[in-house]
């Protein structure tokens, strides 16, 4: 396997409506777990589960959010499900965002 870069580019209000409906039910089941440990669990958490809206404030939080709904999120933009794959994403490294664009960073890699 061969590794590389990418960025990912996406207006942030196309992301928050297509990413709603994932990180909404990672919210609730992530509320659960906190319940059944005792108290938060992670970053997003201890800030509260705040709104898709709201992260791009944080792009720590966006970065965390993105990384762990990639599946839902990057493969569903970037892979129609049946066609051949060139590239598998392997982790998002970093996160900028603003009230116009979010732009992801991270590692993928294809064939030789």
């Amino acid at each position: 396997m061969e590794r590389h870069t990418f960025l990912f580019e996406i207006a942030t209000k196309q992301m928050i409506e297509f990413l709603e409906p994932a990180y909404a039910a990672w919210v609730e089941e992530s509320k659960r777990d906190d319940e059944i440990c005792g108290g938060p669990q992670d970053d997003l958490a201890m800030a509260g589960y705040p709104a898709l809206d709201r992260l791009v404030e944080a792009p720590g939080l966006m970065q965390l959010v993105l990384g762990y709904l990639q599946k839902d999120f990057l493969e569903k933009l970037t892979w129609d499900g049946s066609s051949e794959i060139w590239y598998w994403l392997d982790d998002v490294t970093g996160c900028d965002a603003s009230d116009q664009l979010v732009r992801l960073s991270g590692v993928c890699y294809s064939k030789r």
